[in-house]
């Protein structure tokens, strides 16, 4: 699915006319759409997309802070 929205989005990328804008905005609604019904889909196996774990927050902004003095 996601393979001719991408084509579609490069026919009419560099086109001004009102159909070509119509057009975009449609495409935009498109893969919010799917995006979503993929993220549903994903749901169940949440664990699998992320990695939690504890880390040392203090540690990492004193880090961090260091390099733009």
């Amino acid at each position: 699915m996601k393979t001719p929205l991408s084509v579609i989005h490069l026919m009419i990328k560099d086109e001004d006319e009102p159909h070509f804008t119509a057009i975009g905005d449609e495409l935009d609604r498109l893969k919010k759409g799917l995006e979503m019904v993929l993220y549903t889909a994903r749901l169940d196996e949440f664990e699998h997309d992320f990695y939690v774990e504890m880390l040392p927050l203090e540690k990492i902004i004193r880090s961090v802070s260091k390099f733009r003095n």
